[in-house]
């Protein structure tokens, strides 16, 4: 019996043994299926990637195809592209020289004369170097000529104006209306920050040009002195530069009574034979040009035109608002009077001849009249039901009270909604019984 009992305990602990390493190897293989699929999903992952990777590297390989081809195409076949380190470009260069139209012309290394001479640009473009300069720090653009290749190689040495240009120095961020010509501005040379690509630019010579003051005062100044002529100062100012850009700042100086007075404008539209154009050059070619309203009175015309708009708008709405009070106002007159109507038809008025009755004359706000006779015993709220149901000029149960002239008495559907009629004080003279007739007069609360 004892060796009985001993087989089945080992068997059971066996059996035990064995459950225990078969569900010891089924974790081990689910195990093992997890880290592999994980495997495979990271590897999946890796590759989608690197695979997302290699497309927008071939998107931007495309793209940089593109625009080159575009600028291979605009510019005759010419294409030079460099980003270079911009520093200031030393005032005694172009001045030594006896060079007039310097104030726009930037120094580049040698490499990129050569580079242009290989490709004939001189030849391509005109007999003159034109650039587009891209700040990558702030975005911002204009276009240049060339002063030489003395630049030292990787850098660009810019002038003020291309300088201000782009990086917006001494202009949109000044507080001042105008100043001082020949004063000095802030440290422009050290705010130059980040690298400037530079782009050979084929341009057409321009033939309007539209200047837009930064300020007000520069029409002020105008109005007030009549002999100056706009025109002669503008041809002063761009005697100094070879080439315009849409967004450019450029100083124009004005005589003034306290001394000359520099403003500046904004290149707004740029025309070549009608068309228009993003930039061109100015050199030998008879340029219209004009001046429009300045930014700061645009700015103030827009938000005179907004403001009028706006109160343009809230007038509509709160119009829209009264028309829907006032629908909704006559829709609950109409449905008052309908319900006053009902209440009224419930009481039939007294017959002809009928004793203890009152002859009731109510005046309205609006000089209408209506009468109508009333028991002793009839409930107050009668009253207001037939105010109600001829229309109570324009007003509303709740809005308004009746009163008797002689004595005055004022009634109210509130207070009084619950009596009756003959409990009403004018309808209790002093000689007792109810009175033959009595006027009551709608007056607004």
């Amino acid at each position: 019996m004892a060796s009985g009992i001993d087989f089945r305990t080992a068997q059971k602990k066996l059996d035990a043994r064995a459950k225990h390493a078969t569900e010891k190897a089924q974790r081990k293989l689910e195990r093992d299926r997890l880290i592999a699929e994980r495997r495979a999903q990271h590897q999946e992952a890796v590759e989608r990637e690197l695979q997302n990777r290699r497309l927008a590297e071939l998107a931007v390989r495309e793209r940089e195809q593109e625009e080159r081809e575009r600028l291979i195409e605009a510019n005759d076949g010419v294409l030079f592209r460099a980003e270079l380190l911009p520093v200031a470009a030393p005032e005694s260069v172009a001045r030594e020289r006896g060079i007039r139209r310097a104030s726009d012309k930037v120094l580049l290394p040698s490499s990129a004369g050569r580079q242009l001479v290989d490709q004939d640009a001189h030849r391509k473009g005109g007999g003159g170097y034109f650039f587009e300069l891209e700040s990558l720090e702030t975005g911002r653009r204009t276009v240049s000529s060339v002063l030489d290749f003395s630049a030292a190689e990787g850098f660009v040495a810019l002038p003020k104006k291309v300088a201000r240009c782009l990086f917006g120095l001494g202009t949109t961020d000044r507080d001042d209306e105008s100043r001082e010509a020949g004063s000095e501005e802030c440290d422009w040379e050290s705010m130059m920050a980040g690298r400037v690509k530079v782009t050979y630019k084929r341009l057409r010579k321009g033939t309007r040009c539209v200047f837009q003051p930064r300020v007000k005062e520069f029409q002020i100044t105008l109005n007030a002195n009549p002999s100056i002529d706009i025109k002669v100062c503008l041809e002063s100012c761009l005697s100094a530069y070879s080439c315009l850009a849409v967004g450019d700042w450029v100083p124009v100086i004005l005589p003034h009574h306290d001394g000359p007075r520099e403003f500046d404008l904004r290149v707004k539209e740029l025309e070549v034979d009608g068309e228009s154009v993003d930039a061109c050059s100015i050199i030998d070619t008879d340029l219209e040009a004009e001046v429009h309203p300045s930014i700061e009175t645009e700015e103030r015309m827009f938000q005179e035109e907004l403001r009028a708009r706006q109160l343009k708008e809230e007038r509509a709405r709160a119009a829209q608002e009264a028309a829907m009070v006032q629908e909704a106002e006559t829709v609950a007159r109409v449905e008052a009077m309908r319900e006053a109507s009902t209440r009224l038809g419930e009481i039939a008025a007294p017959a002809a001849g009928e004793a203890g009755v009152t002859l009731v004359m109510v005046r309205f706000p609006d000089g209408k009249k209506c009468t109508r006779a009333f028991r002793a015993s009839d409930p107050v709220w009668l009253l207001f039901s037939f105010v109600d149901a001829n229309g109570a000029s324009g007003l509303l149960p709740g809005e308004y009270k009746l009163v008797s002239q002689y004595p005055r008495v004022e009634i109210d559907g509130d207070s009084g909604g619950e009596g009756t009629v003959g409990q009403l004080e004018c309808f209790m003279p002093l000689g007792g019984g109810a009175p033959k007739s009595l006027t009551l007069f709608v007056e607004k609360l």
